[in-house]
């Protein structure tokens, strides 16, 4: 069957669409050098699962915990030699939900890709303007908030180092987090309590948003990286603001290593 012009006209958007079908399911950001912008914001982490982990478990090694303090130093050094950031959200415009990837913006270019692998989870991005929530982020006005009790954040570029904030909401959650390392083995942490952030009516009243937006951070044990993290948070759905990454310190490629040896040569030549 012969198809015409304009009958072509009419199929190839639907034939675009099935090609792409992420294209409209991609948050797209940039990071900051900064974590937790409480001098912006007027809320801030108010705990660290470092100071109180659960017990772990899995196939790998247990991963190192940071504390809110020191992973915030080592992502702003980190950002400075264009290997790490701090995703916040705030550029992000309009409500978006049923998200399967992010994209975020380092460096002098460089894209890290944080999708979902494929699973029912999503992420969805707004100010979460509803009493039902009653969170508030710690930088901007923007937070992450999870489509799923379950969600996963598979990582394009595996990380020395991650981390996030579990926001407080009107109710407490369980946070359980498991790491699975670039070999494919995990380290297992059970369930935490995230404690109610204390608000009653919508989010951003500072009124009482003192308690329990909890930091987790992690860094890769000697010679391991983190390809993802998942969060199970039993029937709550979890809320995210600010998650920071570390990537490695590039290793130098085969042709630069090559060329310093060949240039070692010469010099020895010469001697």
């Amino acid at each position: 069957m012969k198809m015409t012009s304009s009958g072509l006209c009419a199929v190839l958007p639907a034939l675009l669409a099935i090609a792409s079908p992420s294209a409209q399911a991609v948050i797209a950001t940039t990071v900051s050098g900064v974590y937790d912008e409480a001098v912006v914001r007027g809320n801030a982490v108010d705990a660290s699962f470092a100071n109180a982990p659960t017990a772990v478990s899995g196939t790998g090694p247990a991963a190192t915990l940071l504390n809110v303090t020191t992973f915030s130093a080592n992502v702003s050094i980190a950002f400075a030699a264009g290997r790490g950031g701090v995703i916040n959200f705030d550029d992000v415009t309009g409500t978006l939900t049923s998200q399967t990837q992010i994209d975020a913006t380092y460096g002098s270019g460089s894209i890290l890709g944080i999708d979902n692998e494929g699973g029912g989870n999503t992420y969805a991005v707004d100010m979460g303007a509803t009493a039902a929530i009653a969170a508030t982020p710690i930088s901007g006005d923007i937070y992450l908030r999870a489509g799923n009790p379950v969600l996963n954040f598979h990582f394009s570029s595996p990380l020395e180092a991650v981390g996030f904030t579990v926001l407080g909401r009107n109710t407490a959650r369980d946070a359980g987090v498991t790491i699975t390392y670039n070999d494919g083995t995990t380290a297992i942490y059970g369930n935490y309590n995230v404690g109610a952030s204390g608000n009653t009516s919508s989010p951003f009243e500072f009124s009482d948003t003192s308690a329990n937006d909890t930091f987790f951070g992690f860094q890769a044990p000697a010679g391991l990286l983190i390809s993802k993290f998942a969060i199970t948070s039993g029937g709550n759905n979890p809320t995210f603001d600010d998650l920071g990454f570390i990537l490695p310190i590039p290793e130098p490629s085969a042709a630069l290593l090559s060329a310093l040896g060949a240039l070692g040569l010469v010099a020895r030549r010469r001697r």
